[in-house]
């Protein structure tokens, strides 16, 4: 009757938390759906629903992060796309690190030779590789795990100094905790042209910025807040830093 009376519902799923902690899939990073020990078991309806940002269609699971938002998700994914240019940069490659499902960068792989999408959560690379086969980015390249640990294999594949010409840009979107003291320091070690810095904290994301300013060398040049749940305090903001010569 639910699903009769509306139509909008696509599933209906059940996720169990045993921990005392608000971390909603601490247990799903390597899980799927109805697996034997998954936490989420789907009681009726399809395995994922579609969205589209920017013209780019989206496969989205339970598991995997998405912005409830979409109306503001395009919105900042548009904001990125500026941000990065409407430039063709077949010499250059993009990382985009913590990257879901493939929302802020998938849309900007045909203006890159690679786009290298790091994301730790198993079933959300297993959509981005769907969502990348569907919208024809044979050139979009999931590296499954801790991103901190992809982008520095991608070092050490590269050369430190080949990887600094072949990346001069990325994209950050970490969790609310921010980047970890790890991740500042290589972003601070690298040469990194842009950062482009996504997040629904400011709070860690001064303390991440001003480390990146002080040790790397960055300036911002850009700072853009979306209100992404109006009538509350929360806002996602999207900090643009360059280095400095």
């Amino acid at each position: 009757m639910l699903f009769r009376e509306n139509k909008n519902l696509k599933g209906f799923f059940v996720y169990n938390n045993p921990h005392d902690t608000n971390v909603i899939f601490e247990d799903g990073e390597n899980a799927k759906a109805n697996a034997s020990r998954s936490p989420l078991k789907k009681v009726f309806g399809a395995d994922y629903i579609e969205d589209e940002i920017l013209g780019v269609r989206f496969k989205i699971s339970p598991l995997s992060f998405f912005q409830v938002n979409t109306r503001q998700a395009e919105n900042m994914a548009g904001h990125i796309s500026d941000l990065i240019g409407k430039k063709v940069r077949t010499e250059e490659s993009l990382i985009d690190a913590y990257a879901g499902i493939g929302t802020l960068s998938l849309g900007l792989a045909s203006r890159f030779k690679t786009v290298v999408a790091a994301e730790i959560v198993s079933q959300a690379c297993t959509l981005a590789r769907l969502n990348a086969r569907e919208a024809g980015a044979k050139n979009f390249v999931i590296r499954r795990g801790d991103s901190l640990e992809a982008i520095q294999k991608l070092v050490d594949d590269t050369g430190p100094d080949a990887f600094d010409e072949l990346y001069p840009t990325i994209i950050l979107d970490p969790p609310r905790a921010g980047l970890s003291p790890e991740m500042t320091d290589f972003l601070c070690e690298r040469d990194f042209r842009e950062i482009i810095y996504v997040s629904c904290n400011p709070m860690t994301q001064v303390r991440d910025i001003e480390k990146l300013m002080k040790k790397g060398r960055y300036v911002i040049t850009s700072i853009t807040p979306f209100d992404m749940f109006p009538h509350t305090f929360h806002v996602e903001n999207i900090i643009r830093l360059e280095r400095k010569a």
